[in-house]
Order: structure tokens, then sequence, then C-alpha cells
């Protein structure tokens, strides 16, 4: 009878815990759904403080470097998934990927003119997991 007894409540406990379990998301778990989620349901929203940097007239063999604020003004983590540049002669550096409501990241994109002239815009393109999934930035300037 006792035997039993300590079964049951073994029992009991063990299928508490696998309920609770199966319930509770891990972090990956919910970063995986937000990856994968519908971005028109999704609540992140991505604003910039600046979507072009006109450095005006600059001298050849000149490293530029234009600094843009991302903003995630939603509820839900935003998650920057590709930052694209349309020319080899554009790096860029992310200070994050994943990104908290009412939290900002820093994206700088730098271009050597070396070998430019005349006028210059490039572009380039960052993609993150917001209803419009595409959004564009330029560098401008005029090579002497």
């Amino acid at each position: 009878m006792k035997k039993n007894y300590y079964l049951n409540i073994m029992g009991t406990v063990m299928l508490g815990m696998i309920i609770v379990s199966c319930q509770t998301k891990s972090k990956g778990q919910q970063v995986a759904d937000s990856l994968f989620r519908d971005p028109k349901k999704t609540k992140a929203v991505l604003t910039f403080d600046k979507t072009k940097v006109d450095f005006g007239n600059v001298s050849e063999d000149t490293l530029l470097t234009g600094k843009f604020t991302i903003r995630n003004s939603g509820t839900e983590m935003l998650i920057i998934n590709n930052v694209q540049p349309d020319c080899s002669c554009t790096s860029y550096h992310l200070t994050k990927r994943k990104i908290l409501p009412n939290d900002t990241a820093s994206l700088s994109l730098s271009v050597m003119t070396k070998h430019k002239s005349g006028k210059i815009m490039l572009y380039s393109t960052v993609s993150a997991n917001t209803e419009n999934r595409l959004y564009s930035l330029r560098i401008l300037a005029n090579v002497n």
C-alpha cells in the first residue's frame, strides 16, 4: 500500500513537470519563433535616424564613414537579418543584430573613394523581421 502511494505521488509530480516544461518556451525557441513568424504579424518596428549621408565634396583616397542609428520602436525583438552593400568597396559594422523594444543599435557604412571620381551614390540594403522587409540606405559624395 505504501509503495503504491509513493508511486502515485511520483507519477503526479512527473506529470506536473512535463506539463510545465511543455508550456514554457526557452529563450532560443522564442528567438526562433520571431525569425520564422509572418512579418505582417510581428510587432517589431525599425526606424532609422536618417537614410542617407551626404559628404559633399571630398578628395580621392578618402575613407568615408556614414553612421546610422537603428531603433526598434515596436513591442517585440527586432532582428537585423542582413546588411548588403551594393558595392564591394563598401563595408559595414553593425553593433548588434537583435534589438529589444525601445533600444537602438548603430550601423556604420564605410567607403574608400580611391579610384572614384565625380558624384557617387552607394546603396546598402538592410533586411529585418518587420512588415517592410527591406530598407535602403545611401552614401553620397562628390569625389574631386
